[in-house]
């Protein structure tokens, strides 16, 4: 993913790079495929059977945190978006879990 132009003198400079919000929108208008996570009290280990199992653009605002992949020993297939429900306006207790959506049902856009 490229987010900034490389300019001469800053090659692999991360703080040159623009301070800005990634988006993670879906393609669909209805609802697509996500994996919610489901915190424990406790538990350290990350969950993502949250019954919610859908997310319409419409609804909700998702913030990109990264690429997500099961196997970290095989090679990376980038499948899922990491991201961070921002806004739900149907199911408010989401806001602030993570979520993974497969990049086949979502773009990612730069917020000015």
């Amino acid at each position: 993913m490229v987010i900034a132009p490389l300019e001469g003198g800053h090659c692999c400079d991360l703080s040159s790079l623009p301070d800005r919000a990634l988006r993670v929108v879906p393609l669909d208008p209805g609802p697509v495929p996500t994996l919610i996570g489901r915190p424990r009290e406790g538990d350290h280990n990350q969950y993502r059977d949250d019954p919610v199992e859908k997310i319409k653009t419409s609804d909700a605002k998702l913030e990109f945190l990264g690429y997500f992949d099961w196997d970290l020993m095989a090679p990376a297939d980038l499948r899922y978006y990491r991201v961070r429900i921002a806004e739900f306006n149907s199911q408010s207790q989401l806001v602030g879990r993570e979520a993974l959506l497969e990049h086949s049902h979502a773009k990612v856009f730069v917020e000015e």
